[in-house]
């Protein structure tokens, strides 16, 4: 929907822009004390007043006619765009048309390295296509490329240090290195849920037999039956435990136990990782790693103490197992 600059437009365009872009602002506070970073809103001498910037020593062209700022940037009036960071171009002489045909390519000769080394820094992330084309050349600036920073992504671990990156093959480039083109291979990202019926596939499948998938069907029948947990609607494929954390913590180890995922004899550790992407608390909140802890050292009445404690929950939990399936080993 387009903007009308009437009273009241600018009056909520004002106040709900500010409020949206305060945490934005907070964000970019951030870099005040970083190592090689400096505060300067301005470009080419002339005070950028809507801008917030952060920046690193420039680069300057042999001829002189072009200066490179590598700079995490924001514009206080647009927190829909965001932060950004990358390489911004200033003409200080020469034909402005002629200054931007040279960063460009420059820009295309350096940018298989620039995706190659930020692409090995950040194993989990794949900038192929974020690499932002700019649409403006202004006053005498030019971005030959910026790249958003994501709103989950830190200021400091991701959009300072791949700066700092960026400008160290900037500076080699210009001092005449010549890079060896990179094959750069695919990066299949998978996006990881819980609660969701991928996760539940997964979970199903770390189970590894139809046996134990039939087993746990059978215990979710009984706590069902029990009023012991209840299907929530709020997600794709959950289920609200009703039980106690520290009870349903030792119910999953016993029950790891008899379907031989977690061997009595060698110790090996109960698997939490998957069951607590199907599971919630009776509050609805996500376990984490709230059953780990209470397994390790559970939270129980003041009538058990620390060395009984462990003990008897294994107890009352081999006692459901015994009543489910008539055993504790299969």
């Amino acid at each position: 929907m387009a903007y009308s600059p009437t009273e009241v437009n600018e009056k909520y365009w004002r106040k709900l822009t500010e409020a949206a872009s305060q945490s934005l602002q907070e964000k970019m506070h951030l870099l005040d004390d970083v190592d090689g970073f400096t505060r300067d809103d301005s470009f080419l001498g002339n005070k950028a007043s809507n801008h917030m910037m952060y920046k690193l020593e420039s680069l300057f062209s042999k001829d002189g006619h072009r200066e490179y700022e590598f700079l995490v940037e924001y514009d206080i009036w647009e927190p829909t765009v965001g932060i950004y960071y990358g390489c911004k171009g200033l003409i200080h002489e020469g034909e402005v048309d002629k200054e931007i045909v040279k960063f460009d390519e420059e820009w295309n000769e350096i940018i298989n390295e620039v995706l190659y080394v930020l692409n090995n820094t950040f194993p989990e992330k794949d900038y192929t296509h974020r690499f932002k084309p700019t649409n403006n050349a202004n006053d005498n600036t030019y971005w030959p490329f910026w790249i958003s920073l994501y709103e989950d992504e830190d200021i400091i671990d991701v959009a300072a240090r791949a700066t700092i990156i960026i400008r160290n093959i900037y500076q080699k480039y210009l001092n005449g290195t010549v890079f060896t083109k990179h094959e750069i291979e695919p990066k299949h990202l998978v996006t990881k849920t819980a609660f969701t019926q991928d996760a539940y596939i997964e979970f199903i499948s770390s189970l590894k037999t139809n046996d134990n998938v039939k087993s746990f069907k059978k215990l979710m029948e009984y706590l069902s039956a029990n009023n012991l947990i209840e299907r929530n609607e709020t997600y794709e494929r959950c289920w609200t435990v009703k039980m106690q954390n520290v009870d349903f913590a030792f119910l999953w180890a016993a029950f790891c136990e008899y379907i031989g995922i977690k061997k009595k004899e060698d110790k090996a550790p109960v698997p939490w990782q998957n069951v607590i992407k199907i599971f919630v608390n009776k509050d609805g909140e996500t376990y984490k790693d709230n059953l780990k802890r209470q397994y390790s050292d559970p939270t129980i009445p003041s009538k058990y103490n620390k060395m009984y404690a462990k003990k008897q929950k294994k107890i009352e939990a081999e006692q459901i197992i015994v009543e489910i399936f008539g055993s504790t080993i299969r």
